[in-house]
């Protein structure tokens, strides 16, 4: 697979993301490796992250969450850690759901 950029305008550029199906000899794993790329890649966009920490803390009852507080689920997001009255939360992986709750709660 070869990166390459698309630039919309002046203002944006994305990448192309990964291919993994043999158009000769198609398997399902290869189909199940291009979503899980394409889904990497939409998680991993910046403002994913700020996105769905919002769509999270809204779904868990605050309508309208302050931007510190956005971040700072957002932090525990990216980070996949949150430290509550001395105990962390999360494994150190992007997305880990154990850190954005306890920074949720």
């Amino acid at each position: 697979n070869m990166i390459s950029r698309i630039t919309l305008g002046e203002l944006y550029e994305i990448r192309n993301p990964p291919s993994f199906m043999n158009l000769a000899k198609i398997e399902l794993r290869d189909a199940e490796y291009e979503v899980d790329a394409f889904l990497t890649q939409l998680v991993r966009y910046p403002s994913a992250a700020p996105f769905i920490s919002k769509k999270l803390i809204q779904y868990h009852g605050i309508s309208n969450p302050s931007p510190g507080f956005v971040q700072r689920v957002t932090q525990a997001f990216i980070s996949g850690t949150f430290t509550s009255g001395g105990v962390m939360f999360g494994n150190f992986k992007y997305g880990s759901l154990k850190a954005v709750a306890a920074a949720i709660t």
